[in-house]
């Protein structure tokens, strides 16, 4: 299978997948929100990146907190470390869900991919004909 995404506009493609599946949605708005109560908290220290900006801060704690979220779960063990940031700042401005997507490529552990993303991701088939939408 192949999962097909967008990342700044364009189409990306990730193929030899054995498994993909979103693993939840989530508003921005909420994923700051928990991310500053755990720093608040002393759960974490602040890494978004002060010197950025507001908007790629919020972006950064977002897509932390979502990070966050997979190693609660258990499936960053799963799925392995490599995580993509797909978050835009309009996304964030909008307040428009975020989607958790878990991939799995064959070849093992290493060989698989966590997607964070605001954009549009597809589960395709070898073929190349869409056979779901994930996010």
């Amino acid at each position: 299978m192949i999962v097909k995404y967008k990342s700044d506009g364009m189409w990306n493609y990730i193929d030899n997948v054995g498994q993909a599946k979103e693993s939840g949605l989530y508003f921005p708005d909420f994923l700051i929100n928990q991310y500053e109560k755990a720093v608040i908290q002393g759960d974490t220290e602040d890494i978004s990146g002060k010197e950025f900006g507001e908007e790629i801060q919020k972006v950064n704690k977002a897509w932390m907190q979502a990070c966050n979220i997979v190693d609660a779960s258990g499936s960053q063990m799963e799925y392995g470390a490599n995580t993509e940031n797909l978050i835009t700042e309009e996304c964030v401005k909008n307040n428009t869900p975020i989607g958790i997507v878990l991939i799995k490529c064959r070849g093992g552990y290493g060989y698989s991919k966590v997607l964070v993303t605001s954009q549009d991701v597809y589960l395709m088939n070898d073929e190349g004909k869409t056979i779901e939408r994930l996010v």
